[in-house]
C-alpha cells in the first residue's frame, strides 16, 4: 500500500466543459483535506443546510473532485494513466434505508482491517471509504468481492463505485476515520462459471466436412488456439467464415460444435459473431482453413472401413502376430492387426483382405463400418 500514491485532482463541473485534470495530489494529502478542512469547509456547509435535493446537486458541482483510483488525462475509464492501488466506495441513504446515523456508521467502519479512510459524503448523509487492492488490474472484481462482503454486514454499496474513473467530491470531516496500517484488501469475485452444455453434432457420414468437425467434437480439442489471443481469435474468426461459405446458415451449429471447446466459450458471444460474418456476406475462407487448423491440432478423419463377419470352428494364438482359425478343417492365419472385432464365434475383418476365394465362401453377408485413425 502507498499512501502517496498519485491521484488526479478536477476543478468544478462546468456544464459543456470536458472533465480535464488541473493537478495531481496524494491519497494522504486528499485525506488530510479533508480532515483539516484545507479546501471547501463553507461551501459544504451550505450544501449540509439546503434542504432542496436540485439545490444541493446544484452546490456540489462547485466543488473540485479527485478520481480515488488514479490519475487519468480525463476521467473516463478507457484514459486511466496509472491506477493508485485503491477503491472508494459509496455508502447512501438511497440504498442503505436502515442506517440513522451516519457518524455511527463511519464509527463501525473503524472495525474493518482493510480500510485506509472513512468520511462523512458531502451532504452529510453518507460515507465514503477507501481500501487499498492488491491487484488494480482486477478493480472491479474486487468491487463485486466488496460488494459481497458488505453485504453480509448489511451494508449496500453504490455500484457506481466499481468504474475506475468514478469521481469523488472534496468532502469534509474533521472526525473521519484514518489508517495507514490499513491491511491490502485480496479478495478478488470469479463469476462462476455454469457447466457447458456439451454440441451435439449430426452428420450424414459421407462428407468430409462435416466428418471432420464430428472428429473435432470427438477430440475435445480448440482448433483455433493459439500462443495469443489475437491470433486466437482470428482463427475463431475464420473458421466461422469458412463454415458460412461451405455451408451458409446451416454452419451455425457446426461453429457452436467447433466452439465449444474454447475454454471461455459463450453461446451467445458465437452467435453474434456468426450473425456478423453472415450479414456482411464474408466468404474468404474454405473448408481447406479447417482442415489445416485441425491437422495443426493433430485432428484428422478417421479412415472408415467396411468389415465382414468371418464365422470359425476353433481359433488360437499361433503367434504374437497371427491368429490361427479352423472351418471346415481348413487352417487360415490372420494377422491380428487386421482384426478390427471380435463377437464370439467370429472376427469382423476387411474386405481389402480376402483375396483367396477359398475363404470368401465363409465370409457372411453381415458387414459393419469402421472407423480407423490414421
Amino acid at each position: 500500500m502507498n499512501i502517496n500514491a498519485k491521484i488526479s485532482l478536477y476543478k468544478p463541473f462546468k456544464k459543456g466543459e470536458p472533465n480535464l485534470p488541473v493537478n495531481e495530489i496524494t491519497i494522504e494529502e486528499f485525506c488530510g483535506a479533508v480532515m483539516q478542512d484545507q479546501y471547501v469547509c463553507d461551501q459544504i456547509t451550505a450544501i449540509r443546510n439546503e434542504a432542496n435535493e436540485n439545490k444541493r446537486t446544484k452546490l456540489k458541482r462547485g466543488l473540485p473532485t479527485v478520481t480515488i483510483s488514479g490519475t487519468f488525462t480525463r476521467a473516463k475509464n478507457n484514459c486511466l494513466k496509472q491506477h493508485s492501488g485503491f477503491i472508494c466506495l459509496d455508502f447512501d441513504g438511497k440504498h442503505n434505508t436502515s442506517v440513522r446515523c451516519w457518524d455511527g456508521l463511519r464509527n463501525e467502519l473503524e472495525k474493518v482491517p482493510q480500510i485506509l479512510f472513512a468520511a462523512l459524503s458531502v451532504s452529510g448523509n453518507g460515507v465514503f471509504a477507501i481500501i487499498p487492492i492488491s491487484n488494480p488490474e482486477q478493480h472491479t472484481a474486487h468491487f463485486f468481492s466488496l460488494e459481497r462482503d458488505f453485504k453480509r454486514m448489511g451494508l449496500t454499496l453504490d455500484t457506481s463505485c466499481k468504474n475506475v474513473a468514478r469521481l469523488r467530491y472534496i468532502s469534509h470531516d474533521p472526525e473521519a476515520y484514518w489508517n495507514p496500517k490499513a491491511k491490502v484488501y485480496k479478495k478478488i469475485f470469479e463469476e462462476p462459471k455454469l457447466p457447458k452444455e456439451p454440441v451435439n453434432y449430426e452428420y450424414s457420414g459421407t462428407d468430409e466436412l462435416e466428418m471432420l468437425i464430428d472428429a473435432i467434437v470427438k477430440s475435445g480439442k480448440d482448433i483455433t488456439y493459439s500462443g495469443d489471443a489475437e491470433t486466437h481469435y482470428n482463427n475463431w474468426l475464420t473458421v466461422g467464415v469458412a463454415l458460412y461459405a461451405e455451408m451458409g446458415a446451416g454452419g451455425r451449429n457446426a461453429y457452436h460444435a467447433i466452439s465449444q471447446h474454447y475454454a471461455d466459450y459463450n453461446s451467445g458471444a458465437t452467435d453474434k459473431m456468426f450473425d456478423n460474418i453472415a450479414n456482411n456476406g464474408y466468404k474468404d475462407a474454405k473448408a481447406g482453413t479447417i482442415f489445416y487448423l485441425a491437422k495443426q491440432a493433430g485432428v484428422k478423419i478417421p479412415r472408415r472401413v467396411k468389415c465382414y463377419l468371418v464365422p470359425f470352428a476353433g481359433i488360437e494364438d499361433y503367434s504374437q502376430k497371427a491368429l490361427r482359425i479352423a472351418q471346415d478343417n481348413e487352417p487360415f492365419f490372420i494377422p491380428k492387426k487386421i482384426v478390427m472385432e471380435r463377437i464370439e464365434g467370429g472376427l469382423y475383418l476387411p474386405e481389402w483382405f480376402f483375396k483367396e476365394e477359398v475363404m470368401l465362401k465363409y465370409v457372411q453377408n453381415d458387414s459393419k463400418i469402421f472407423e480407423v485413425n490414421h
